[in-house]
């Protein structure tokens, strides 16, 4: 049973990954979190070197300050994300565990 589990493994994972985005809904992907939270660093960083550049600018102390809370605010919906994502996964996968405990068992 284990070698016909591996073989499907691939049609398996996709079909996970259909179920995991189902029960996503519309909430965000931790893969597309981290996407914008790179995004978002890559802002942030270019905003301190201006800033460096530009003592005098102030504004831009603001806009740091509201990108450094968009940062942190996509990491934490990034870790729920993945603890969802994780747990759905284990969730599908538990089942097939259990059967191949059952057929191991004499």
């Amino acid at each position: 049973m284990g070698r016909m589990l591996a073989r499907k493994a691939p049609e398996m994972e996709q079909e996970y990954e259909g179920i995991v985005d189902e029960f996503m809904g519309d909430n965000l992907r931790a893969a597309e979190l981290r996407e914008m939270k790179a995004a978002l660093r890559t802002r942030f960083d270019a905003l301190r070197r201006q800033r460096a550049a530009e003592p005098e600018n102030l504004a831009l102390d603001r806009e740091i300050a509201v990108l450094r809370k968009q940062i942190e605010a996509v990491q934490r919906e990034e870790i729920v994300s993945e603890f969802v994502e994780a747990s759905v996964r284990a969730s599908l996968a538990r089942p097939l565990r259990q059967d191949e405990e059952r057929e191991e068992k004499p």
